[in-house]
C-alpha cells in the first residue's frame, strides 16, 4: 500500500476521499469475534464545541485538561481550545484561542492523531506538514504565555534526516506516529517500521515485513509500541487485524491479539482497546485484550435531519430541502487515566447549507464514554 505525499490542498482532499471509499468496508468481520454483552460501553457526556473542525487533541500532563486544535474545516485559521474534566466544560483562556500566533499554520496538513502532545519541557508541540513546501514542521506552544515558536532542538523527521539515519530509506516521515510526549516516533517504509528516539535522533529498533506495514500506536506511559497488522492485507473488504506489542526500548515482541479493525486505541492498563468499526468508521467497539471479547457496537453518526435554520446564525432554510449529514468523524480519542472510559473528539467536517456565508448544519462534539465489564 503506497502512501502519497501532498503538494496541494486538492490532492489532500482527494486522498481523504480515497480513504473514505476504502474505509466503507470497516463493518467487515468484526462480528466474527467473540461479541459479549458483558462489556458495556455507554456515552455519559457530550459537549458542543462549536462550528470549527477539530484536527488533533491531547491531554495535559496531569490528564485533567483536554487541549483541542481546530481549524476552519479547510486546513486554515487554526486555534487552540481547552476543556476540563470531569464534565469537559470549555475553559476561557487568558491567552485567548491562540489564533493570532497560529496564523503561521496556513495551508498545513495534520496527518496523525498523535500530531499534538506536551513534551517533557512542558510545551505543547504540534507537528505537521507544510502544504506549500511539503516539509515537516514542529511548533512549540507555551500555553501559559501564549507564545508560539519553532521547537528548540526538535529532531525533524524528513527524507533527508531519515536517509542520514538509515541509508537508502524510502518511506513516509510525514505519516510518522508519535508517543504521548513526542519523544519517540514510528516511521514506516515499504519494508519496515523504524522506531526513532527523537531526543537523540537514534534508531532504537525496526520491525521488518513484506508488502504491508501495520498501523503503529504507543501506550500512554511510553513503555509499549503496538502494531495492528491486517489479517488479510490483500483483501480490501477485510479490516480485521492482529494487535502485536513490542516493549520499549528493546523491541521485544509480545503475543498477538485479534481486534475488529486496524484503528485501535489501547487503554492505559493495557487490558482493553477501542476499535473503530462500521461503514466509514461510523461505530466503535471495545475489545477485552485478555479474553478477545468485543462489546456490542456503539454508533457515532447521527441520523440526517431536515433543518429550517442555520445553527450558527439567523439563516432561513425553509425554502430548501436542506438535510444535515449527521457524520461526526472521530478525529481524536483519549482513554481516561484509570481506564474506566475514554473521550472522543468528533468533527462535523464543516457540514453546511446554501449561501456564501457559513450556514452550519451541525457542530463538532466532545463525548465521554464509560466502559464496564461484567463477571
Amino acid at each position: 500500500m503506497k502512501l502519497m505525499k501532498f503538494t496541494t490542498y486538492d490532492s489532500f482532499v482527494k486522498s481523504l476521499i480515497a480513504v473514505v471509499v476504502v474505509t466503507v468496508s470497516l463493518l467487515t468481520v468484526w462480528g466474527s469475534l467473540a461479541q459479549s454483552e458483558s462489556i458495556t460501553v455507554t456515552q455519559t457526556a457530550e459537549q458542543d464545541i462549536g462550528f470549527k473542525c477539530p484536527v488533533s487533541s491531547t491531554f495535559n500532563p496531569e490528564m485533567s485538561r483536554l487541549w483541542v486544535l481546530m481549524d476552519n474545516c479547510r486546513t486554515r485559521r487554526f486555534s487552540l481550545h481547552a476543556f476540563d474534566a470531569p464534565d469537559w466544560s470549555p475553559v476561557t483562556l487568558e491567552t485567548g484561542d491562540f489564533s493570532e500566533p497560529l496564523a503561521i499554520m496556513d495551508n498545513v496538513f495534520i496527518l496523525e492523531y498523535s500530531a499534538m502532545a506536551f513534551t517533557p519541557d512542558g510545551l505543547l508541540e504540534i507537528r505537521y506538514q507544510d502544504g506549500n513546501t511539503s516539509e515537516n514542521v514542529s511548533l512549540a506552544v507555551n500555553t501559559t504565555t501564549g507564545t508560539v515558536e519553532a521547537s528548540a532542538d526538535a529532531f525533524i523527521l524528513s527524507e533527508e534526516s531519515m536517509d542520514a539515519l538509515i541509508p537508502g530509506f524510502d518511506g513516509y516521515p510525514e505519516f510518522a506516529v508519535y508517543n504521548a510526549d513526542h519523544t519517540v516516533a514510528a516511521v514506516s517504509s515499504d519494508s519496515a517500521t523504524y522506531i526513532i528516539d527523537l531526543s537523540t535522533g537514534a534508531l532504537m529498533f525496526d520491525i521488518q515485513y513484506e508488502g504491508y506495514s501495520g498501523i503503529a500506536s504507543f501506550s500512554s506511559d511510553g513503555s509499549t509500541l503496538y502494531m495492528a497488522d491486517l489479517n488479510n492485507p490483500d483483501d480490501y473488504t477485510d479490516y480485521s487485524a492482529t494487535l502485536v506489542s513490542y516493549s520499549l526500548p528493546d523491541g521485544e515482541r509480545g503475543e498477538g491479539v485479534p481486534v475488529p479493525s486496524f484503528l485501535v486505541w489501547v487503554s492505559p492498563d493495557g487490558t482493553q482497546a477501542v476499535s473503530l468499526i462500521g461503514e466509514a468508521g461510523d461505530a466503535l467497539a471495545v475489545v477485552d485484550l485478555t479474553t478477545g471479547e468485543v462489546s456490542p457496537p456503539v454508533g457515532i453518526f447521527e441520523a440526517p435531519q431536515r433543518l429550517l435554520n442555520c445553527l450558527n446564525r439567523n439563516g432561513d432554510l425553509s425554502d430548501f430541502n436542506t438535510m444535515s449529514r449527521g457524520e461526526l468523524y472521530v478525529t481524536g480519542l483519549k482513554w481516561l487515566p484509570d481506564s474506566t472510559g475514554f473521550v472522543t473528539v468528533n468533527s462535523y467536517l464543516g457540514d453546511s447549507g446554501p449561501g456564501t456565508r457559513l450556514c452550519a448544519l451541525n457542530f463538532s462534539r466532545l463525548r465521554e464514554y464509560s466502559v464496564e465489564s461484567g463477571t
